[in-house]
């Protein structure tokens, strides 16, 4: 029965969490803002850095590694 209690009780107390997360307002300045030119940034150099990648051909790979 302990485990009964465990489970009821803690989805009580999740459900009051989620509850109260989606009725409580938070002023839009409380949220980060979105710097769109570092976003651009960092995708482009990830690009270039997986553009120097090099990908094994399929000869190079042995059929089984049991061997």
């Amino acid at each position: 029965m302990k485990l009964h209690y465990f489970v009821c009780g803690s989805s009580v107390i999740l459900s009051g969490w989620l509850g109260l997360t989606f009725v409580v307002h938070v002023p839009v300045q409380r949220y980060q803002k979105a710097d769109v030119s570092a976003t651009t940034s960092h995708t482009r150099d990830q690009t270039t850095a997986l553009a120097g990648a090099v990908a094994t051909p399929a000869a190079d790979i042995p059929v089984s590694f049991s061997r």
